[in-house]
């Protein structure tokens, strides 16, 4: 998912160097390991709670708190990965790389990178809103709080993004 010259075009006209390439594609692997690590959650999570009289029989304890807590932690991870991302888009919007070097924009479409962002947001979100109902905060509560989290921080990372390419625009190097 890193940004490409368009066929023909060839990448020395872009300040965009190999090294950078290089970063760009693994950092862009971020949402890949999310999401995997978001689908192995919700299934460990699901096993679990599946197998909770077991769990309790042998131990005397509840499952709940301890899926609860489970889905903290991984919700956590998500949510740092999601900064992760963040801290790379800040530090790919300083790049100046002339228009030519990339594929047509669509304004009516949100950027990749936003969609991205927000589904990093959503799924850290997803879970936990399943740590919440685990530790019976009430369903519209447990729901709204951490939907509402992600979608005003998807919007606000949008417009930092925007308003640092926008200063770099505005004041080239010297």
């Amino acid at each position: 998912m890193s940004a490409r010259p368009v066929e023909g075009d060839i990448g020395q006209d872009c300040n965009y160097s190999e090294d950078y390439r290089h970063f760009d594609n693994l950092i862009w692997q971020v949402p890949n390991w999310a999401t995997a690590t978001f689908a192995l959650t919700a299934t460990a999570a699901s096993v679990a709670a599946v197998n909770g009289k077991a769990f309790a029989a042998v131990t005397g304890l509840q499952i709940k708190p301890f899926i609860g807590l489970f889905l903290l932690i991984v919700a956590v991870v998500l949510t740092l990965l999601s900064n992760v991302l963040f801290r790379f888009r800040v530090h790919q919007a300083t790049i100046r790389i002339r228009a030519s070097c990339f594929v047509r924009q669509y304004r009516w479409l949100p950027a990749g990178h936003t969609s991205i962002q927000a589904i990093l947001s959503l799924e850290a979100s997803a879970l936990y809103v399943a740590c919440l109902v685990c530790f019976e905060v009430p369903l519209p509560f447990a729901i709204a709080i951490p939907t509402l989290a992600a979608l005003l921080a998807t919007w606000w990372i949008d417009r930092e993004i925007k308003n640092i390419k926008g200063s770099a625009l505005a004041n080239p190097p010297t």
